[in-house]
């Protein structure tokens, strides 16, 4: 998992995320164009949202096709951006694919080719080399030095020991877990969820989507009442709809149609994860930022076997390089500037 060459964090990108993950550090180096093309103050530059699946099949979305499923306000985020039909992440399974996107690099080029669980026999008396290795630049790395307010809530999987804490690669803020999965009902007495490094002991919302999102907006708040009025730039990462597969009574209860429970269960945490979108979405409108914030949807890769998603018209699946694989990215919608818009 470790790489024992260093690397130019600018090079050895695959032509198309080279593209896209230029577009999101633009907003580090380059003061924000308005939406009439006029270039705005270096302190107006626009904050950056990413907002990630886990594990989302690509056929399980209303603008993808989906007659079963509720994603409204996922609809209506693709409705008012870009949606991108030919995007893919950097891997099939679900940690490289993150080590990708945080790096913009193929993660192939610095070791990194598989879930952490499946390289811990090779690393197990070595914990500090499973994970995102320290001479890889992020993100986060890139924004927090550009001036940005940075932070994570949800899932990380890049790593648990200290030298690959969120927290030590460019985000000032962290909530949620290390691992690849957690159950979705915590409790103080059993669970893996952290605040910048300290246990959670007390849930605002019994259900952990529910909980991403009221932390997601928590710290949005506290960056509008800060005084040092720093754009900020926040990467949402739920762990739904990943197993194990958990949903609340009440959004079940908006899914009796589907007969079978594990589709009728996934049904209900892609709307609970849907949920959340909108409460951000609808606070940001509220606030006045929505039109200074640019908006990232996308999974990290393909539906899984397990968790009863639909990939629509790909084959294959979560682990398979075939494109309902590694078609999370195919999900692919920025939200800011121009609306309704599809481009290849």
């Amino acid at each position: 998992m470790n790489s024992t060459s260093h690397h130019n964090a600018t090079t050895n990108f695959t032509p198309r995320l080279r593209s896209f993950y230029a577009v999101l550090v633009a907003f580090a180096t380059f003061s924000a164009v308005s939406h009439g093309g006029v270039t705005a103050a270096s302190d107006e530059r626009p904050n950056l949202l990413i907002v990630l699946a886990d594990d989302m099949g690509y056929g399980d979305l209303g603008y993808n096709g989906s007659q079963h499923l509720l994603t409204p306000h996922l609809d209506s985020l693709a409705k008012s951006g870009v949606f991108c039909r030919q995007a893919y992440v950097t891997s099939s399974v679900c940690s490289p694919s993150r080590a990708g996107l945080l790096t913009g690099r193929d993660p192939r080029r610095f070791g990194y080719e598989s879930n952490l669980n499946q390289s811990a026999a090779a690393y197990g008396t070595r914990p500090e080399l499973l994970g995102l290795p320290p001479s890889e630049l992020t993100l986060g790395d890139q924004l927090r030095s550009a001036g940005y307010a940075t932070a994570l809530i949800g899932k990380w999987h890049l790593g648990s020991h200290e030298v690959h804490h969120p927290n030590a690669r460019g985000f000032d803020h962290f909530c949620g877990m290390l691992v690849g999965s957690h159950h979705y009902f915590p409790t103080p007495e059993k669970h893996q969820l952290q605040r910048n490094g300290e246990p959670l002991r007390e849930f605002s919302s019994p259900y952990l989507t529910d909980f991403f999102t009221d932390e997601a907006l928590g710290w949005i708040k506290t960056q509008d009442e800060s005084t040092e009025s720093k754009p900020w730039m926040l990467m949402l990462s739920y762990n739904a709809p990943h197993t194990p597969m958990q949903a609340t009574d009440q959004d079940l209860a908006k899914f009796a149609h589907i007969r079978d429970p594990k589709r009728r269960t996934y049904a209900a945490m892609m709307y609970a994860l849907d949920r959340g979108v909108g409460r951000v979405r609808s606070y940001l409108k509220e606030s006045g930022q929505l039109d200074d914030t640019l908006i990232v949807f996308f999974s990290d890769n393909g539906g899984a076997t397990n968790n009863a998603s639909w990939n629509g018209p790909f084959s294959g699946v979560k682990g398979c390089l075939r494109e309902g694989g590694d078609s999370g990215a195919d999900d692919l919608v920025l939200a800011w500037a121009v609306a309704g818009r599809q481009t290849d």
